[in-house]
C-alpha cells in the first residue's frame, strides 16, 4: 500500500483470525512476525528466515522442536506418488527425488525446484541448521497464497500445542495490494503457545510462575519520591529489575509485592514511637 519494493522487518503485535478457531487456536492472539520483502538471489531469503526461526527457538529454550520443510500441495503429492509422502532428513529425501527414474525429473518446473532445494539445504548445512530440520512434501498449509517452500515448527514436548511457528514464500501477496510484483518470505511465531510451553515447564519444575520479572521493590512509606529515586537508580544501573512504590498506607507495601510475586523488598519509612 506504501509502494515499498524492499523491506526487512520484524514485529510483535496482536492479530486476528478470520476462520473459526479450533482447539488451541484463538480468535485474537499475539504473534511475532519476521519478513523479507525484496528481489533476491534464489533461496537467499528462504535461508535467512529459516535460520532466524532456528535461532529464535533455540534462544527461547523451550525444548525439542522440529522444523518441517514442505514443497507441494496434497493434490500434487497424490498425483506424483508415494515417495513424496515420506518424511526424513532433507538430503535423504532430496536424493530420492533426484534418483534415476524419478517423476520429478520429467518436468522442468520440478527440476528447478529440486535445484533450489539443494541450494537451500546446502546453505542451511553451512549454518548448522539441519539438526532439527525434516523434509515432508505431502503436507500443505491451509492458506492458499504461498508460492514456494513452506515450513512449520512443531513442539515435541509434553505440552499439547502442536505447531508453534509457520511461514513460507508468498511472492504474489504484496502485488495483490500494490499492483507491483515483489517477492516475499516470512515466518510467524505464536506467542501464546510459547507461553503455554514455558508455564508448563515451570510447573513441571515446581517453579512459581510470577506475574512480573521484577526482582526488587523499593517501598517508601510516605511521599518521598526523591528517596525512592535515590534508592532505585543504583539497582537499575546494576541491571537489576526493580520497581518503586510510594505510599503512606502500610498495606499497600505488603499486598503489592505479594500479588506480583516480587521476591525482595526494601522498605524505608519513619519508625513509630516505642518501636
Amino acid at each position: 500500500m506504501n509502494n515499498l519494493s524492499a523491506m526487512t522487518r520484524y514485529q510483535i503485535s496482536k492479530v486476528y483470525r478470520r476462520d473459526n478457531p479450533s482447539k488451541g487456536r484463538y480468535r485474537e492472539f499475539y504473534q511475532c512476525d519476521f519478513d523479507i520483502v525484496r528481489q533476491y538471489e534464489s533461496m537467499l531469503a528462504d535461508f535467512e528466515v529459516i535460520v532466524v526461526l532456528n535461532q529464535l527457538l533455540d534462544k527461547l529454550d523451550i525444548g525439542t522442536y522440529e522444523v518441517e520443510e514442505k514443497g507441494l500441495s496434497v493434490e500434487t503429492a497424490d498425483r506424483i506418488g508415494a515417495i513424496v509422502k515420506k518424511r526424513g532428513s532433507p538430503f535423504e529425501i532430496l536424493t530420492e527425488l533426484k534418483a534415476e527414474g524419478s517423476k520429478f525429473l520429467e518436468n522442468c518446473g520440478s527440476v528447478a525446484a529440486l535445484r533450489e532445494l539443494d541450494i537451500l539445504f546446502q546453505a542451511l548445512k553451512e549454518a548448522n541448521c539441519l539438526d532439527n530440520l525434516f523434509f515432508y512434501l505431502s503436507l500443505a498449509r491451509g492458506l492458499d497464497y504461498y508460492t514456494g517452500v513452506i515450513y512449520e515448527a512443531i513442539f515435541k514436548g509434553t505440552t499439547q500445542v502442536g505447531s508453534i511457528a509457520a511461514g513460507g514464500r508468498y511472492d504474489n501477496l504484496v502485488g495483490m495490494f500494490s499492483g507491483k510484483q515483489v517477492p516475499a518470505v516470512g515466518v510467524s511465531l505464536g506467542i501464546e503457545r510459547v507461553f503455554a510451553i514455558k508455564e508448563q515447564q515451570a510447573k513441571d519444575r515446581n517453579q512459581v510462575v510470577r506475574a512480573t520479572d521484577t526482582q526488587v521493590l523499593v517501598s517508601i512509606l510516605g511521599k518521598d519520591v526523591i528517596s525512592a529515586s535515590k534508592l532505585v537508580t543504583p539497582l537499575w544501573n546494576a541491571n537489576i529489575s526493580a520497581e518503586m512504590k510510594v505510599s503512606k498506607r502500610v498495606m499497600d507495601h505488603i499486598t503489592f509485592p505479594k500479588q506480583k510475586g516480587i521476591p525482595w523488598m526494601v522498605l524505608v519509612g519513619p519508625l513509630r514511637k516505642g518501636v
